[in-house]
């Protein structure tokens, strides 16, 4: 019996990935925004970048979990 990894491997769609990355200049709203860009998009594997900027920060120094959770949310 497949695993849950496994089934989700097998329908992967890398032409439907690269669409994602290709789109990377075409974002709008809250990604666009925070810039967030995507890089590698493979079976179990994401990398995206998101620049940080001081508007992002806490008082404290630290990224905000609100932008944290957007990022997360976006990926």
């Amino acid at each position: 019996m497949a695993t849950h990894a496994e089934k989700m491997k097998e329908s992967f769609n890398q032409d439907v990935a690269n669409s994602f990355i290709a789109g990377n200049d075409k974002q709008t709203g809250l990604s666009e925004y925070l810039g967030i860009k995507l890089l590698e998009f493979s079976p179990g594997k994401v990398i995206a970048e998101l620049p940080v900027d001081k508007k992002l920060l806490t008082p404290f120094g630290n990224m905000h979990g609100g932008v944290l959770s957007a990022f997360t949310d976006h990926v």
